[in-house]
């Protein structure tokens, strides 16, 4: 059995070293004809290998997103269609596409992609715990054939497990209108660096927050000077800059923001979506963007986009765009 692996792994590593003087849909096609790692099939996803890998070994991605499980979730309150779960699910679905590919371009033996669903605090039930299980993806690069073949299973698997987790989260946060809400600011405080970053040239690191933009959680209500913890529709920190004027000269000259809650974060990339500032006033989104906006700058984080709600055709597209270009 050694020797069949090895003689296996020989294979294969001829095929990749080939490929990598070929196109990429050569190396694509080694990869698919491989018997230890057929059906890695590029065509399950809806970005072509051209525009997600540059060279003959993409950069793994590290994908991970965060979601607000607070009233925004709730169809009663937000009368839109899609509802917003739908809109999340059709976003995570996205990145879940985007990772397959990246594990197509990279191959069975060479990826290293992950994929994370956070919610924080997380909820002292042990079904969502179980359920948090299903909503993590990693893959493990190797020499082995048995590596290679768990790589080929979760990437079978990856659509289902992350389909049926997001089912159980939401229908958890729904149960009873009670909803657990999101401490994104004690996330990004103690959790992102070790959670959502690979200290690796290797990799890219993404960061997906999907929020309506108002932060808030009812057990972190912190105020130092004009720097907060939160933000909300009708605490005056918030509302007095609908007064653009307001905005646009005292929001900086008095110091108003986030509470800073790390630094040197230039390594992670962060989508902001879903934002979805009230009807009454639409002005918000201006309000929201300037918050979070000087939050990320002052955390190091470089490369950083903050989106309205839409369609999932649009935002599809949007993150198409995003996910197609970096600053390397």
């Amino acid at each position: 059995m050694k020797l069949l692996n090895l003689f296996l792994a020989c294979l294969i590593g001829i095929g990749l070293l080939t490929s990598c003087n070929n196109s990429e849909g050569s190396q694509l096609e080694v990869l698919q004809n491989d018997s230890v790692s057929a059906n890695l099939n590029p065509s399950d996803s809806p970005v072509s290998s051209h525009e997600t890998s540059n060279s003959c070994l993409s950069k793994h991605l590290n994908v991970n997103v965060l979601i607000d499980l607070s009233n925004r979730i709730d169809s009663t309150r937000h009368k839109i269609s899609p509802s917003q779960i739908e809109r999340d699910k059709a976003i995570i679905q996205v990145f879940c596409d985007a990772i397959k590919n990246n594990v197509s371009a990279n191959g069975s033996f060479n990826a290293n992609a992950r994929m994370k669903v956070f919610f924080h605090p997380l909820p002292q039930n042990d079904a969502i715990a179980q359920t948090a299980k299903k909503l993590t993806a990693v893959f493990h690069s190797g020499t082995s054939a048995e590596m290679a073949k768990e790589n080929k299973k979760l990437y079978l698997e990856l659509d289902s497990n992350f389909t049926n987790g997001l089912n159980s989260l939401y229908n958890f946060a729904l149960q009873g209108g009670k909803f657990p809400g999101s401490n994104i600011w004690r996330f990004m405080k103690e959790d992102v660096r070790n959670q959502c970053i690979e200290n690796s040239p290797d990799f890219r690191n993404i960061l997906v927050i999907l929020s309506d933009g108002y932060l808030y959680y009812k057990n972190e209500l912190n105020k130092e000077g004009n720097r907060y913890s939160y933000i909300e529709r009708t605490y005056d920190h918030f509302k007095k800059f609908r007064n653009q004027g307001l905005l646009r000269t005292d929001f900086d000259r008095q110091n108003y923001g986030f509470i800073a809650a790390n630094s040197n974060l230039n390594n992670l990339e962060v989508l902001l979506l879903e934002v979805a500032p009230e009807d009454e006033y639409p002005q918000d989104f201006d309000i929201i963007c300037k918050y979070w906006s000087k939050w990320f700058t002052e955390m190091g984080i470089k490369r950083f986009k903050i989106c309205k709600t839409d369609l999932p055709v649009n935002t599809v597209r949007l993150i198409n765009n995003f996910l197609s270009t970096s600053e390397d």
